[in-house]
């Protein structure tokens, strides 16, 4: 062309380096009115007589991992029933790679990509393939796996989803119905140890003392009457329901023999006195005790990752996974169409759960979660069979219910019930 100025515009491929000869002046790109369709395009002010020349290169491009994986949330809920069902949430940017494998711990119920489902297909090797598209997406796979629970005690090995790169932001989630307490926790290399506070062991301690005095003044053997009160404080230990009850049933009879005694042997002022003095310590008491569980609450919170954040409410937990669910983006369309897509569970919030949370977790290695708990027919096992061995010592031959009993399931209780001759031991008559 004829013309006394000339632009030119050079660009090129990502892979292809240009490398341009010229003495003509260069400009910003902008001042062309080109657009160019690659980064790092060059523009140059020509006249007339100006030559141009260029020598391409082309570049090898470094082998990189075609996906990152952002945030990583894995949620367990440990049932009674012996098996854990757990919820992966991968939060993924994808440049390039055309599907996910994920080795699984456990069998996989269900899966979907985009909030599409997705079908449950493995490779070769046997691992968990799940086709994704480009740019950010999240990725959410649901799985159940047994753990092992034996005599009310259970130990639960939870694997942690492999995806092969380090995760920026993990959050792991256990959670428990009411049956099940949880008494150590370990994330290498966090331990977690739900142990008592000061005011739950000086409940515990009172219980202890206050049942044996009232099993004492019953006039019981000193080894069953310890027996009894340890398993009373057991059971208080581990259910903080039945603590308080356990409590008003020993201290209020021991409250009233004292009273009594203090009213048959003082009288007048005296006695007033000492009714007063007694009322004052036990509503002191009482006060200590609440002030020491209301403080050890604000401590722990409703919500958190603290060490003591297992004492959920149930009720808040409710909340928050309703505003989850209503946050969550609804699931496209597309498809609708297939047949034999797996569905989803709602995992249930969980009478109690825990929570750790890290940074640049590395899932390219076996990481597991340890859960070891406790049911709460663990101390009325520990009491059924200590006070069956001291009925078996001192038998009397009056016709009662062994305590074992009463640590029965109703199924089993009533399948004795129409067998008697599985009884025969339970009856004798009077001597």
């Amino acid at each position: 062309m004829d013309a006394s100025l000339q632009y030119l515009l050079v660009e090129s491929h990502p892979l292809i380096r240009p490398e341009v000869r010229t003495g003509a002046k260069r400009v910003g790109v902008g001042e062309t009115g080109l657009s160019p369709r690659y980064r790092g395009a060059q523009a140059f002010l020509l006249d007339g007589a100006t030559e141009v020349g260029w020598t391409a290169t082309r570049l090898q491009a470094l082998k990189t991992a075609g996906l990152a994986l952002g945030r990583l949330s894995q949620v367990f809920f440990l049932g009674t029933d012996g098996r854990a069902r757990g919820e992966a949430t991968l939060g993924i940017d994808n440049q390039g790679a055309p599907a996910l494998t994920l080795p699984t711990a456990g069998e996989p119920t269900f899966a979907s990509v985009g909030g599409e489902p997705a079908f449950l297909t493995r490779d070769a090797e046997g691992r968990l393939f799940l086709p994704l598209a480009q740019g950010a997406q999240e990725v959410l796979v649901q799985d159940v796996r047994p753990f092992q629970a034996r005599l009310g005690v259970a130990v639960a090995r939870l694997e942690l989803p492999r995806a092969g790169l380090p995760a920026s932001q993990a959050e792991l989630q256990l959670r428990y119905p009411a049956e099940w307490i949880p008494l150590y926790e370990e994330l290498a290399p966090h331990v977690r140890w739900h142990l008592l506070d000061a005011g739950e062991i000086a409940a515990l301690v009172l219980l202890l003392a206050a049942a044996e005095r009232l099993l004492a003044l019953g006039g019981l053997p000193r080894r069953r009457r310890w027996l009894l009160a340890s398993a009373a404080t057991l059971l208080g230990a581990l259910s903080p329901e039945a603590r308080a009850p356990a409590l008003a049933l020993t201290l209020l009879p021991l409250l009233a023999l004292a009273a009594a005694l203090v009213t048959r042997r003082l009288s007048g002022a005296r006695r007033v006195l000492a009714l007063l003095a007694g009322a004052a310590a036990v509503l002191v008491a009482v006060g200590a005790l609440g002030i020491a569980g209301l403080v050890s609450r604000l401590e722990q919170g409703d919500v958190g990752s603290g060490s003591g954040d297992f004492a959920y409410k149930a009720s808040r937990a409710r909340e928050l996974d309703a505003m989850a669910t209503q946050q969550a983006p609804a699931p496209a369309g597309g498809a609708a169409g297939y047949e034999g897509l797996p569905a989803k569970i709602e995992l249930p919030a969980g009478f109690r759960r825990t929570t750790f949370t890290r940074e640049l977790l590395a899932t390219d290695v076996p990481r597991r979660a340890i859960a070891a708990d406790a049911g709460r027919e663990v101390a009325c096992r520990v009491g059924g069979e200590s006070t069956a061995a001291s009925d078996r010592r001192s038998r009397r031959g009056d016709a009662r219910r062994t305590p074992t009993e009463t640590c029965r399931s109703p199924r089993r209780a009533a399948s004795r019930a129409q067998d008697p001759r599985r009884d025969r031991g339970a009856l004798r008559p009077h001597a």
